[in-house]
């Protein structure tokens, strides 16, 4: 059993008086994970009920929510417990359904559900302002990869200041660490595929694709253009780490505006790719300029054909891949709205600045080698915005660490062994 740091988050929320929403897309362990909080629970003396609604949709309790209130009443009779319910949103009126039996028995049961669609699970959550708690799931970090084929290497964060202590660890395991970095950016985080043996990795990726097509999309969300849907999905797998010009799509694609933003809604809502909006300190600037496209997961660009099978050299790796793996790394640490990108006027860019504590520093992918020094992108940025914090440049093998000032520099293979927040907390 691997263990996914998301739950050390959760683990805090399980006594609080909140619906526990875990939301995720197809197949990154949300149910794994239930069941891993069912084994906590019940070890520490719990009375816990797991129900599976897409397999129990049927159950005329799922028709009525007094009758649902009437069921949990038998099972659990005096006693008070917890309700787990895996895949929620296929309950009708689901986020009424649960709020309604929430009021009725909060007293008495602790309730943490799971979902597939953001889309849907925004819509049901309305109902539910004020009594719930969501935590998104991702598949396997980079970290929690090599958690799962290298128990040998250490499983622990490194401080990004400590230089000494990051060339020691580089030292030891940075070869074998930069071969799993290349097969993970090749074949990705999906549990299945990560336990999978090689050969047939494409083959579960491939597949966990059609069955998102075919059930999410064309099924459950009822997108009749699947042929769109599916040329939009190459194009965007295609342009990782690049802007997104609806226009330029709707026109690709040979779809109107409406059409394309619908379908870039459900990519999104449905945990696939995620567009990062430009930072700014004006909000309303920020939503009318393009936003970067990227992927939650790297093994679905082999998914899609856009990326082949064999497993890259580390040396060779594409400079946007590791630019991905830096963003998944960071908005699994920092938050998903805490990561931005910066453009100027000019067109200068800088990959993601990153925001803590009303502090935001400057992150740069540079898969080569990379000088000591800032270059102009970011010398404009902090005249622009005085009180910045340190630059990091994501380097191929090089690692500098400052004493005083920047740039951090620091390979990628370590990315996801860095604490990030480290970076804010002398500022």
């Amino acid at each position: 059993m691997i263990f996914r740091d998301i739950e050390e988050k959760i683990v805090p929320w399980l006594k609080q008086n909140k619906i526990i929403i875990l939301k995720g897309a197809r197949q990154v362990g949300k149910t794994t994970i239930l069941k891993n909080l069912q084994k906590k629970l019940v070890k520490e003396g719990n009375v816990v009920h797991y129900i599976a609604a897409d397999l129990d949709f049927a159950d005329p309790a799922f028709g009525d929510p007094r009758l649902f209130i009437l069921r949990l009443d038998d099972l659990f009779g005096d006693k008070t417990g917890y309700v787990l319910i895996d895949e929620f949103q296929i309950i009708p009126n689901a986020g009424l359904f649960m709020k309604t039996v929430y009021d009725q028995r909060q007293e008495k049961y602790r309730f943490i559900v799971t979902g597939s669609s953001s889309l849907e699970l925004t819509k049901n959550s309305e109902f539910l302002t004020g009594r719930k708690i969501e935590f998104i799931i991702r598949p396997f970090s980079f970290r929690e990869f090599v958690r799962a084929k290298a128990v040998d290497i250490p499983d622990r964060l490194l401080d990004p200041r400590d230089g000494l202590t990051i060339r020691t660890h580089a030292d030891l395991y940075g070869k074998r660490l930069q071969e799993l970095f290349a097969e993970y950016l090749r074949f990705g985080g999906y549990p299945e595929s990560v336990l999978a043996p090689t050969y047939l990795r494409a083959t579960v990726l491939k597949e966990l694709l059609s069955t998102y097509v075919r059930k999410d999309v064309a099924g459950f969300l009822r997108v009749e253009n699947v042929g769109a849907f599916n040329n939009l999905v190459k194009v965007l797998s295609s342009q990782i780490g690049s802007q997104v010009n609806r226009s330029e799509l709707a026109n690709t694609l040979r779809i109107n505006q409406e059409t394309l933003n619908k379908y870039l809604d459900i990519l999104v809502g449905t945990f696939v790719f995620y567009l990062v909006p430009p930072w700014f300190t004006n909000p309303r600037k920020e939503v009318s300029k393009m936003p970067k496209v990227y992927v939650t997961d790297p093994g679905f660009l082999l998914a899609t054909d856009v990326a082949p099978s064999p497993v890259t050299p580390y040396a060779l790796l594409n400079g946007h891949l590791v630019e991905n793996a830096v963003w998944i790394t960071l908005t699994n640490q920092l938050g998903i709205d805490s990561v931005r990108y910066w453009r100027s006027n000019a067109g200068a860019e800088i990959d993601f600045i990153a925001t803590r504590n009303s502090t935001s520093c400057p992150i740069e992918v540079k898969f080569s080698l990379v000088k000591s020094h800032e270059p102009v992108s970011i010398r404009n940025f902090r005249h622009l915005y005085p009180g910045t914090g340190p630059a990091v440049f994501i380097s191929k093998e090089q690692i500098e660490v400052p004493e005083n000032g920047s740039p951090f520099i620091l390979p990628a293979y370590l990315v996801d062994y860095l604490r990030w927040e480290t970076l804010f907390e002398s500022l």
